[in-house]
Order: structure tokens, then sequence, then C-alpha cells
């Protein structure tokens, strides 16, 4: 294992890394306080119990987060909004996109400048993608009865 700093490069650290989640988020998914979480990642805990092992084996293949990570992994987040729009059948203006996801206009517009730095954590990801496709859902429900 490499280290940099006062950091230690871990299997958990990585798994974690990948799926975009914080240490909070980390533990909580493990079912371990954020400490004890800690202690695990920078290499202070070696003898992690079966039971947390399990769990982060689980979480590595979750399809849902690989789901998301496949989809949205590495994509600029201005891409991803507009391809949300066009999914839920509305314009790419931030008012409509901030309408439809529940969020404020605001984030939308930081979302589509492309020079934000604004990222999106996996669980937020998963949070939007389950979103749009209640919206995309509904959208396209109604264009079938417009049809009618």
């Amino acid at each position: 294992m490499a280290t940099t700093g006062t950091s230690t490069e871990t299997p958990l650290r990585r798994l974690r890394q990948r799926l975009g989640l914080s240490q909070p988020n980390m533990a909580a998914r493990l079912g371990v306080r954020l400490s004890t979480y800690r202690a695990y990642e920078y290499g202070q805990l070696k003898n992690i119990p079966q039971r947390v092992a399990n769990a982060a084996r689980t979480l590595s293949i979750d399809p849902e987060y690989s789901y998301v990570i496949a989809l949205y992994g590495g994509r600029p987040l201005h891409e991803v909004a507009k391809e949300w729009a066009e999914r839920m059948g509305v314009g790419e203006s931030p008012t409509e996109i901030a309408a439809a996801l529940g969020v404020n206009k605001s984030t939308v517009s930081r979302w589509l400048d492309p020079d934000a730095p604004v990222k999106l954590s996996t669980e937020e990801l998963i949070k939007y993608d389950r979103r749009v496709e209640r919206e995309a859902a509904y959208f396209l429900a109604s264009k079938k009865r417009n049809k009618q």
C-alpha cells in the first residue's frame, strides 16, 4: 500500500472514492461509526470484521451504483443535466429542469455551466436519476394519452 502524507491508500478508500461517497456515507453504508470507518480507511485498524467486509463487497457490486457509475461516471455534469432534460421532455432552461427535479434554479444553472467545478456524488446521481426516470415515465405516458 502506498502512503501519501498521513493517509494510506486502502481498498476501502479506493472503493469509497470509486463510488463517490463521503466518509460519513460510507460508514453508514457499512454500518459502523464514522471514527471506526476512518480507522479502517487509514489503516489504523487492520482487523476488519467479516460483516463489514461483506457489506463492502456487496456495496462494490451493488447494481444501482454500478449502473450510475457506468452511465454517468466521468461525464461532465452539464452534459448529464442536458440529457436529463431531454429524457424528461423539458426544455434546457434551468427553470424547467429545476421544477422537474425539485431543486432550485441556481443549482441547475451551476450544473449547466461547463466551467463550473460542480460534481455530484454517486448517491446524488442515483437520487436525481430516479427522479428523471419518474418524470420521463410521466412524460411518455402523457404523450401517449395526447395521441389518443
